[in-house]
């Protein structure tokens, strides 16, 4: 036997009907699916020319902000009406840097804003490799050089290691430097410990693979300005423009030291290699020598 709804119970004009209710139900309820306009504001620092960012928030709503500059920024996307809290992350980090978010990366959507989101770029990412944008000794300011950031400070010079020796770089006259469980003979690396330090420091930006730089690693970063593609250790190029000193790119590593910085490269028994910021050459120099350094990391 089978049972058959009336006809009439199924018409949608009818009031009484059972489509017609539900086509009421389906009219007036609240629609899942609303959404409204949200600002986002806030400060970002550490940029350099022509930078790009995007930030995700939430997991999926995508803002891409172009041409970004130093200071405020703002922007608008649409959220469901339904969502009060947010989450940013980083989706797409501008070119040659890694930023963070210092501020704001969690919290309550109040009305329809979300501000007070502080942004900061304290790493350069060069060739694939990320190297902290101060020397050791300096510190990143995000407010420094009027909120554009720079590196603070004069910088403080240590030893590839204590002793001129092979006792810092397992033994070999071309070894690089080893962890402190390698050394021998009573040797100390001040500059292996300055760099392996950052590894479990509260301000390591989320890295943990700090380390000494190679020289070829080191010479990556050198810019010589009348031939930005010499890869020689000889001095950068002089002509046809006098030499920019200090030979880096200043824009990536601000209030770079014009002077001598160590490498966790060996060269010799006694000594080990390094750069000389001034004029862009390679020499060597006492492994004992105290000397500038610039941590980096995979």
């Amino acid at each position: 036997m089978h049972f058959c709804t009336p006809a009439e119970l199924n018409n949608p004009n009818d009031l009484t009907s059972a489509a017609r209710i539900i086509t009421f139900l389906r009219l007036t309820l609240p629609s899942e699916s609303e959404t409204r306009t949200v600002t986002i504001q806030g400060k970002i620092s550490g940029l350099i020319p022509n930078s790009n960012l995007e930030l995700l928030v939430n997991g999926s709503e995508r803002i891409p902000f172009t041409s970004l500059v130093n200071g405020s920024f703002t922007s608008q996307f649409i959220l469901s009406s339904s969502i009060q809290e947010y989450s940013l992350q980083i989706s797409t980090q501008p070119n040659q840097l890694l930023c963070s978010i210092l501020l704001g990366q969690n919290g309550k959507i109040l009305g329809e804003s979300i501000s007070e989101v502080e942004i900061i770029c304290p790493i350069a990412v060069v060739g694939g490799l990320k190297w902290y944008r101060c020397s050791h000794g300096q510190t990143w300011s995000e407010s420094g050089n009027s909120g554009a950031g720079e590196c603070t400070g004069s910088g403080t010079r240590v030893s590839f290691c204590s002793m001129d020796t092979n006792d810092c770089n397992g033994g070999s006259d071309s070894g690089l430097l080893t962890s402190s469980t390698s050394w021998t003979g009573g040797a100390i690396s001040n500059a292996w410990n300055v760099c392996n330090n950052l590894n479990t420091s509260s301000v390591n930006y989320g890295l943990t693979s700090w380390r000494m730089p190679s020289k070829e690693e080191l010479k990556s970063i050198r810019y010589c300005n009348n031939n930005p593609s010499f890869t020689g250790d000889s001095n950068c190029p002089t002509s046809p423009n006098p030499i920019v000193d200090p030979t880096i790119d200043s824009n990536l590593f601000p209030n770079t030291v014009s002077s001598i910085y160590s490498s966790g490269e060996s060269s010799t028994a006694t000594a080990n290699k390094q750069i000389l910021f001034s004029n862009g050459s390679v020499p060597g120099g006492s492994k004992s020598g105290i000397n500038y350094i610039r941590c980096m990391s995979n």
